[in-house]
């Protein structure tokens, strides 16, 4: 029994093969509303709040208001139960009156894994969430 196979089909397979091979987390943009802040306090203060939740900041943009810090993995558990959350980059940007905040995880310098308030575990959360908070305190 002979079997053929059509070049459509054979295309086909093989993007789907490639692309679980090279799946690149789509961002997932947290924006809120923020008009008391320049970009230079914007920067100053979001570069505070990643430093004090273990960020390490590796960019503070004063001109174009943007903020990216870096977090490793977190480990908790022990053997099987074992978990690692991150790590994480956490980029901002003040443009006029919008915050527009992207969290991911990444592997090896690309993102695996996008986050949002809504549909991250608790345990990712953990890790961004107390910078959100912040930052909307300050916008309000």
């Amino acid at each position: 029994m002979k079997t053929v196979f059509s070049m459509a089909a054979i295309a086909a397979l093989l993007g789907v093969v490639a692309s679980g091979c090279t799946t690149i987390a789509q961002p997932k943009p947290i924006k809120f509303a923020c008009s008391k802040l320049t970009k230079k306090e914007f920067v100053e203060k979001a570069s505070q709040l990643l430093r004090a939740n273990n960020y390490v900041v590796v960019e503070a943009n004063e001109e174009t208001g943007e903020v990216e810090g870096n977090r490793v993995p977190v480990y908790t558990g022990i053997g099987e139960g074992l978990q690692v959350n991150g790590p994480y980059v956490f980029n901002a940007i003040l443009d006029g009156t919008t915050i527009t905040v992207n969290i991911q995880t990444v592997s090896e310098g690309k993102p695996i894994k996008s986050h949002d308030e809504t549909s991250s575990p608790a345990a990712d959360k953990k890790n961004f969430m107390p910078i959100l908070v912040k930052l909307r305190e300050m916008c309000n």
